[in-house]
C-alpha cells in the first residue's frame, strides 16, 4: 500500500491494477469512492486502471494491418475490459513515489492474453492542491490499440452504496450502443 497526501486530500494505492483504493476527502473526513473489499480474488476491476482496452472488444477479436488476434471471451462472445488477464488483474511496480505523486509500471509480453506487444504502461497519480490527476501512458514496439481508463467508483454522499445518486450529463451527442453493449 502506498499513500499520497496533501492538506486535502489522502490517497491510497494499491499495486495490484495500479489502484486507487482509498480517496479521503479531508474536509468531509470520509472515503469519496467506494472500496474493492478483496483485491486478492479475481476480476474486481473497481478503482483500477483498465486496458489494454477498456470496455468492450466485439466477438473478442480484432485486426490491425491485416493480422487478426484473438482475445479472451470473458462477457458472452465479446471481452470486457481485455479479459482476466488485464491491467486490472495484475501486479504493477511501484516506479517512484513521494508524498504527492506515485507511479506504478508494468510491461506485457508480445501475445500477453492475445494482444501484441510488448507493451509498457505507466499510471501516474498526482495531488495538486485540492485535487487528483491520473495520468496514463502506454507504448508498444508494434502497431497497437489502447483505450486505458481508471475505473473508478465515487460515492459522493455518505451512504453505503451508490444506488442513489443521479447524474446528469447535457450532451449533444451520443454513442448509442446495442443490447451488448458495444457501438452500433
Amino acid at each position: 500500500m502506498t499513500i499520497i497526501e496533501n492538506h486535502w486530500i489522502k490517497a491510497k494505492l494499491h499495486p495490484r491494477g495500479a489502484a486507487l483504493d482509498e480517496l479521503i476527502y479531508k474536509p468531509f473526513d470520509r472515503n469519496i469512492i467506494m472500496p474493492c473489499s478483496d483485491r486478492a480474488s479475481g476480476f474486481h476491476y473497481a478503482n483500477t486502471i483498465v486496458g489494454p482496452i477498456a470496455n468492450r472488444i466485439r466477438n473478442a477479436q480484432f485486426e490491425i494491418e491485416g493480422q487478426s488476434y484473438q482475445v479472451e471471451k470473458n462477457e458472452g462472445e465479446n471481452c470486457l475490459h481485455s479479459g482476466s488477464q488485464g491491467l486490472s488483474e495484475l501486479d504493477w511496480t511501484l516506479e517512484e513515489a513521494s508524498s504527492s505523486h506515485a507511479r506504478f509500471l508494468i510491461t506485457l509480453a508480445d501475445n500477453h492474453a492475445g494482444f501484441p506487444g510488448p507493451s509498457r504502461f505507466s499510471a501516474t497519480y498526482q495531488l495538486e492542491e485540492s485535487s487528483i490527476s491520473i495520468l496514463l501512458n502506454a507504448h508498444s514496439e508494434n502497431l497497437n490499440y489502447f483505450n486505458l481508463t481508471p475505473h473508478l467508483y465515487f460515492n459522493l454522499d455518505d451512504a453505503p452504496n451508490i444506488n442513489n445518486h443521479k447524474l446528469q450529463l447535457d450532451a449533444q451527442t451520443y454513442l448509442e450502443t446495442c443490447k451488448d453493449k458495444l457501438p452500433i
